[in-house]
């Protein structure tokens, strides 16, 4: 976690593909700070084939963990009743089962001993699934390629979005923007009004007296006839949009018209 991408002055993303096609596995390149890297070149398939391959053995040992020791369980209570001398037993305190290599391979992740024993007791493929999701995005594994970590960078720069404070992202897609052609004339489109995205601040405490207006980011497909919704709500001397008389919030939108390979 938190190394760089391996042997960028030797290989692109079109040499490690072209080595996952052909199913080279394991491929050992020198990095530019001269040391040796071992990597495997995998595509997500190949990830998910393993990682349900591994899950497999892994449910089934549980499962068989799981049915001996009821077995047992069932044998010692058949062996007490049968002994009318002996007293009744105490229901006996057993131990979590679950995989070993699970939870190690959990806190490899960098999980938490509390969450890799969490984690390996999970049966439903769906829960795994979620669950290992977590980690994975949580431990830096997951990287985007260079090129695009610097664009997604300076598209969110150019954004304004602040990364240091908290804020709301709405998204909002409309499909006909600008409505049916009826007897040469434009109707209007049909879509839910920017206004009921903001209902959400009906529940929230009043935020009038600070001081910072609340960032709100806009994704959307149509940022002109949003802006123009916008423009309609009351504001205040610095431009903030006052909603209910109460919540001072400034919209920020998605960059359009910049040179970015993201927006290509």
């Amino acid at each position: 976690r938190g190394c760089p991408v391996p042997c960028q002055s030797s290989y692109d993303f079109s040499k490690w593909n072209d080595l996952r096609k052909q199913h080279v596995k394991q491929v050992t390149c020198q990095n530019d700070n001269d040391r040796q890297a071992v990597v495997f070149a995998v595509d997500g398939e190949d990830a998910r084939q393993y990682f349900e391959t591994q899950w497999r053995g892994h449910r089934q040992q549980q499962q068989q963990q799981s049915a001996a020791t009821k077995s047992s369980s069932s044998t010692q209570q058949q062996q007490s009743s049968s002994n009318s001398n002996s007293a009744t037993p105490s229901s006996s305190s057993s131990n979590p089962h679950y995989p070993v290599r699970a939870y190690e391979w959990a806190i490899r992740l960098g999980a938490k001993g509390h969450e890799a024993a969490t984690f390996a007791k999970l049966h439903k493929e769906g829960d795994i699934w979620d669950y290992i999701s977590a980690l994975v995005a949580r431990s830096g594994i997951v990287r985007f390629q260079p090129w695009i970590a610097r664009d997604v960078k300076a598209l969110i720069k150019s954004s304004e979005v602040p990364m240091n404070w908290p804020y709301t992202a709405i998204y909002v897609h409309r499909d006909n923007n600008d409505g049916p052609v009826k007897d040469g004339e434009q109707q209007p489109s049909e879509f839910i009004p920017f206004y009921n995205y903001l209902k959400q601040w009906d529940d929230i405490k009043c935020s009038n007296g600070g001081n910072q207006a609340y960032p709100v980011y806009i994704a959307t497909n149509d940022p002109r006839r949003i802006r123009e919704e916008i423009d309609r709500l009351p504001k205040d001397s610095g431009g903030n949009t006052i909603l209910r008389e109460c919540h001072r919030l400034k919209f920020i939108f998605t960059p359009v018209g910049e040179s970015l390979h993201i927006l290509e």
